[in-house]
């Protein structure tokens, strides 16, 4: 098995407001570090206080998160990725968008590697197809 599914404990509130510059730099660092990286990612991500985060700021760090441990091969937990995946659903017009990636598509993906992993393989067929309607629908050539 790549990696474990690790039992999530009940997730932190959620902050309020959009991202804040500070968290911006550093959660863009981390995203550009990630396919070269990931190790590299996963030291900024976890040096960052999840619980101070704004609520995009949250979302996106679950993103980058779950993607960088998956990548090292480390236990995933679904709380992140989940969190993630609810925020982009509910935000998808937001009119401070976050840095430009496709971050729901991503997260739906990122989700069904860890389903796949679990050996769920309809939910993480559904869920691919869910990624790959929503990424033909945005014009983002690197999906």
């Amino acid at each position: 098995m790549r990696w474990r599914c690790c039992p999530s404990p009940a997730p932190p509130p959620l902050g309020g407001g959009g991202l804040r510059t500070g968290e911006l730099i550093v959660l863009d660092r981390a995203d550009s570090l990630l396919e070269a990286n990931p190790d590299s990612a996963l030291h900024l991500l976890e040096a960052i206080d999840y619980n101070k985060l704004s609520r995009e700021g949250q979302a996106h760090y679950g993103l980058l998160l779950t993607a960088a441990r998956y990548k090292l091969y480390q236990t995933v937990d679904n709380m992140f990725i989940n969190r993630s995946i609810d925020y982009y659903q509910n935000h998808q017009h937001s009119s401070h968008p976050l840095p430009p990636t496709p971050h729901l598509p991503n997260a739906l993906y990122y989700k069904a590697v860890v389903l796949y992993e679990l050996g769920k393989r309809e939910e993480t067929t559904l869920l691919l197809k869910q990624a790959e309607e929503l990424a033909e629908q945005g014009n983002d050539e690197l999906l």
